[in-house]
């Protein structure tokens, strides 16, 4: 027996046939420059963090399914210092520094 699949928009159960086709519709792209407002605002409404602090290099991304905005997504370089996550990792200066630096991966 499966589980019924829920209609995005309207929360109803929806056939998981149409629904496969929705999810084979599926794109994710870069957000534009003019939907960076509404990115940020959905971001700090909904996400469990309300306005996580991305700060320098950051690359952030729409699901989107017919137009219609389905995910974000968004990644941020690592920080250049976490004591916790350098002593955990075993990050030495040297690694770390390169590893966060400014600039391209």
């Amino acid at each position: 027996m499966t589980t019924p699949m829920r209609d995005f928009n309207t929360g109803a159960h929806a056939p998981a046939d149409s629904m496969k086709e929705r999810v084979r519709r599926a794109q994710v792209r870069l957000v534009t420059k003019d939907e960076m407002p509404r990115w940020m605002d959905l971001m700090a409404r909904h996400h469990c963090l309300r306005r996580p602090n991305m700060v320098g290099q950051v690359l952030c991304c729409l699901a989107t399914i017919d137009g219609e905005w389905v995910a974000q997504l968004g990644w941020a370089r690592a920080a250049l210092q976490v004591k916790a996550r350098d002593a955990w990792i075993g990050w030495s200066d040297g690694p770390r520094h390169r590893l966060t630096r400014p600039g391209p991966a």
